[in-house]
């Protein structure tokens, strides 16, 4: 598969559908959207470290609470993670001739 055909199967968001719902503060959480995140927002998690900058790129990319970020279940944490991952792998190498 060529990188171009790689790229373009990636998806720009990822909806992470979180049931049960997380209840926090009055409000049931059934859903968070994830998409790129900045260079900014990934340094920032990059300095908390471990799962704590997955849980705080759920947060400020998501757009829901920390403490809602914390609540969400490991499974659907790691799937944010690997969402995550995709942007930071390295470039393929090209070959020279």
């Amino acid at each position: 598969m060529s990188d171009d055909t790689e790229e373009a199967a990636f998806p720009a968001t990822l909806t992470i559908t979180l049931d049960p719902p997380v209840h926090f503060s009055g409000k049931d959480y059934t859903e968070v959207t994830l998409r790129e995140p900045s260079t900014q927002q990934f340094a920032d998690a990059q300095d908390l470290g471990g799962i704590r900058s997955v849980q705080h790129l759920v947060h400020v990319v998501g757009g829901v609470p920390k403490a809602v970020a914390a609540l969400i279940p490991i499974s659907k944490t790691m799937q944010a993670d690997a969402f995550f991952a995709h942007f930071t792998r390295p470039a393929p190498a090209t070959s020279r001739r």
